[in-house]
């Protein structure tokens, strides 16, 4: 068997968890007790929680949340260059979500990249 490439070595199931913190800390900025106005005009709390619905289906469907045989790590143990896509897909979606606590309105008005 091949060993992961070093940018896949992260358990697939510790970058959900990641992922999981960052719409966390997103939705609690965006929640009905925030202060920021203009942050939640940018960036509607709706829209964050139906990309976490569907993050969550995601990782229900691909095992992305579990440990063990049932885990993504275990089911993409032959297929490296598929767990190192989807390693840096995860890490990624982390760094966006990051992002736009940080840059609310430069992503929202496009001035921002967030590719």
């Amino acid at each position: 068997m091949e060993s992961l490439p070093e940018s896949s070595k992260t358990p697939i199931e510790s970058l959900y968890r990641k992922c999981i913190e960052s719409f966390g800390k997103l939705t609690q900025l965006l929640g009905p007790d925030s202060s920021d106005y203009i942050l939640s005009a940018c960036i509607p709390l709706s829209t964050v929680e139906d990309e976490l619905g569907r993050f969550r289906v995601w990782a229900e469907d691909v095992g992305a949340h579990q440990t063990g045989q049932v885990s993504s790590d275990y089911r993409l143990r032959e297929a490296p260059e598929i767990h190192g896509l989807v390693s840096e897909l995860l890490r990624d979606l982390a760094q966006k979500l990051q992002e736009g606590r940080k840059y609310p309105i430069a992503i929202a008005s496009g001035t921002r990249d967030v590719r």
